[in-house]
């Protein structure tokens, strides 16, 4: 499509035009990942079911801490790279006072 059109030589291992939607299909699946992030795999809370403390402290070990976008209780709207910082210096805080 313009304006890029024009500058696309070939796509990389493509069917070729007119393999049929099952070359079509062979490669999508094959060309595309996901680029999702990850949340919500270590929840943090006060209850008993919490894998974390609200220090962020792995239950039932010594020394052991979570500081990344697995603690989040759910998917956030937006990216979660700023709000995994804010975890990390957060963390580091609790960790070493």
């Amino acid at each position: 499509m313009p304006p890029f059109g024009s500058h696309v030589l070939k796509f990389c291992e493509a069917p070729a035009l007119g393999a049929g939607r099952e070359a079509d299909e062979a490669y999508i699946r094959k060309a595309t990942v996901p680029f999702f992030h990850p949340v919500g795999t270590c929840r943090m809370g006060a209850d008993d079911r919490a894998v974390l403390s609200p220090s962020l402290q792995v239950r039932g070990t010594e020394n052991l801490w979570v500081a990344d976008a697995s603690i989040f209780p759910r998917h956030i709207a937006g990216n979660t790279n700023a709000t995994s910082i804010m975890i990390g210096e957060r963390a580091a805080d609790l960790i070493h006072p």
